[in-house]
């Protein structure tokens, strides 16, 4: 693809948004983890979620501020549909991308209740072929 092609695709997704209508859908607190290894996760201690919506892109944005240290964002991602999985009752595992591309970074957020974690969950999967029906 020309550079001149990659440019206009680029500048059109870039107004798709600026027209966007974004909205907090989800709000909680979460304990945040690293995943190191397969099964091996490192704590990062707690922080305040907060999942964005933008309609009519359908776009997904989630953030995560650490409780310590001056509310530090520690995630700020593009939901891939493709990147969300359930971690035992109470966990959400992320997987952050970088413009539309998988990174292979993953994080778990682990929520208070089994209802949060599903809440959660059904949000990020929202308006997707993987959504609850």
């Amino acid at each position: 693809m020309s550079d001149d092609r990659e440019r206009q695709l680029l500048q059109q997704q870039q107004q798709q948004r600026a027209d966007d209508k974004t909205s907090v859908v989800a709000q909680m607190r979460c304990k945040i983890f690293l995943q190191q290894h397969h099964s091996v996760w490192k704590s990062l201690g707690t922080g305040k979620l907060k999942l964005f919506h933008s309609l009519p892109s359908g776009t997904k944005q989630l953030v995560v501020d650490s409780d310590k240290g001056g509310g530090k964002t520690v995630i700020s991602t593009i939901v891939l549909t493709d990147g969300v999985e359930r971690v035992g009752k109470t966990g959400v595992a992320i997987e952050l991308s970088d413009q539309g591309d998988r990174t292979g970074i993953v994080y778990m957020l682990q929520m208070k209740t089994e209802q949060s974690a599903t809440g959660l969950f059904e949000q990020l999967l929202v308006g997707t072929d993987r959504a609850k029906r």
